[in-house]
C-alpha cells in the first residue's frame, strides 16, 4: 500500500471519529429523542400521501438551485405560507422539478460514461461539494424545521461556482472549434486537410492528397538532379578557392602573431613605466621623511641649548636670532622699566625738597 492511500485512509477515520463523535455528543444533549417541529415550521413535510410529499421536497430542491443561479428572493424566515404546498399532479410547478433532474441526470451521465480525465474528475468533485453539504437540510433523514435557509447553501455555493468554471470553460472550447473551423475556409489545402482527417475513406481527398504528394516527390527529385549538377560544377572551383582560403589564413595568422607581439611589448612598456614611477614615489617620500626629521632633531636642539644656555657661537647665532625676534618685547619691557623709575626718582626729588624746606623753616624760626 502507498504511502498516499494510507495518508488518505488516515484523513478519513479522522474525519469520520470527529463527526461520530459530534452526532453522538448532540443526541446526548437533547437527550436522545429527535427535535419535534409543528407544520406552520415546515408545512410540506406534514403533506399526506409519499408522492406528494416526494414532489414538494423536489420543488424545494429547485428554488435552492434557483438561489444559487439568481440570488433575487432572499428571505429571513421561510416559514409557514411563504412557499405554497403541491396538493396535485396538475400543478405546473412540478416542471420545475422535472427540469431539475433533466439538469442533474445529464450531469450524472457525463459522470459515470467514459475515461476517467481531468475534466470528469473536476465535475465528479464539484457535484460531490455540491450536494454533499446540503444533505443534512434535504429532508431525507430526519425532518428539518425549516422550508429554505440560505445559510444551508454556504458550502455548496463553492460547487456550484466549480461547475459555472466547467461550463464557461466547455463554451470557449465550442467558440475556439468554431474559429478553427472557420480559419480551415481560408484556402484549398486546408480545407482539403480538414475533410482528410474527418472523412480518410473519401476518393476524391484522397485522390487530391495523393496528387499532391506526388508533385512534392516530383518537386524534390528534380531538387536533388539540380543539386547533383551544381555539386560536380562546384568541385571544379573548390581547388583554387581552397588554396585562395589556406594562404588568406596563413597571412591572417601572421598578422594576428605580430599584433600579439606587439600588444605584449606595449603592455610590459606600460609595467616598466608604472613601476619606475612606483619607484620615484616612493624614493621621493622617503626623502621628504628624512628631511622632516633632520628639521625635527634641528628644532629639538635648538630648544634644549635655549633652555641651559649655552654660550657657544651657535648658541649666540640663535641668540641673536631670537632677540631680533623678540626685539620689540625687549624694548617695551624697558621702556615700562624706565618710566617706573623716572616716577620714582621724582617722588624722591619731591620727597627731598619738602625736607629742605622743611629745614629752612625751622632754622628762620
Amino acid at each position: 500500500m502507498s504511502r498516499w492511500v494510507k495518508s488518505l485512509i488516515k484523513r478519513h477515520l479522522i474525519l469520520f471519529l470527529t463527526g461520530m463523535s459530534v452526532l453522538i455528543t448532540r443526541v446526548r444533549v437533547m437527550g436522545s429523542t429527535a427535535p419535534l417541529f409543528t407544520e406552520n415550521d415546515n408545512p410540506h413535510s406534514f403533506v399526506n400521501g409519499t408522492m406528494l410529499r416526494v414532489l414538494n421536497y423536489n420543488y424545494i430542491y429547485a428554488m435552492n438551485a434557483w438561489l444559487l443561479l439568481n440570488p433575487w428572493w432572499l428571505c429571513c424566515d421561510w416559514s409557514m405560507g411563504c412557499i405554497p404546498v403541491i396538493t396535485s399532479l396538475a400543478d405546473s410547478r412540478i416542471l420545475a422539478d422535472i427540469a431539475l433532474w433533466v439538469v442533474f441526470g445529464a450531469l450524472f451521465y457525463h459522470c459515470c460514461v467514459g475515461e476517467l480525465t481531468r475534466t470528469r474528475s473536476v465535475l465528479i468533485m464539484s457535484l460531490a461539494v455540491l450536494g454533499v453539504p446540503f444533505l443534512p437540510a434535504s429532508n431525507l433523514f430526519f425532518r428539518v424545521g425549516f422550508v429554505i435557509a440560505e445559510r444551508n447553501l454556504y458550502l455548496s455555493c463553492a460547487g456550484f461556482c466549480m461547475l459555472v468554471v466547467l461550463g464557461a470553460r466547455h463554451i470557449c472550447l465550442h467558440l475556439h472549434s468554431f474559429k478553427q473551423r472557420c480559419q480551415e475556409y481560408g484556402g484549398r489545402k486546408t480545407l482539403y486537410t480538414s475533410a482528410l482527417k474527418v472523412c480518410p475513406l473519401n476518393a476524391k481527398e484522397g485522390q487530391k492528397e495523393r496528387h499532391r504528394k506526388k508533385e512534392r516527390q516530383r518537386r524534390g527529385e528534380e531538387g536533388d538532379r539540380n543539386g547533383q549538377r551544381d555539386r560536380k560544377k562546384g568541385r571544379r572551383r573548390t581547388g583554387k578557392r581552397e588554396r585562395e582560403m589556406t594562404e588568406r589564413r596563413k597571412r591572417d595568422k601572421e598578422g594576428d602573431r605580430r599584433e600579439k607581439g606587439q600588444k605584449e611589448e606595449e603592455t610590459e612598456d606600460r609595467e616598466e613605466g608604472t613601476e619606475d614611477r612606483r619607484r620615484g614615489r616612493r624614493q621621493g617620500r622617503e626623502k621628504e621623511g628624512r628631511d622632516r626629521d633632520r628639521e625635527r632633531d634641528r628644532k629639538e636642539r635648538q630648544r634644549q641649548r635655549r633652555r641651559t644656555g649655552m654660550k657657544t657661537e651657535t648658541g649666540r647665532r640663535t641668540g641673536r636670532r631670537d632677540r631680533d625676534t623678540e626685539g620689540g618685547e625687549d624694548r617695551k619691557e624697558r621702556g615700562d622699566r624706565g618710566r617706573r623709575t623716572g616716577r620714582r626718582r621724582q617722588e624722591e626729588g619731591q620727597t627731598q625738597e619738602k625736607i629742605q624746606k622743611g629745614r629752612m623753616d625751622r632754622k628762620e624760626r
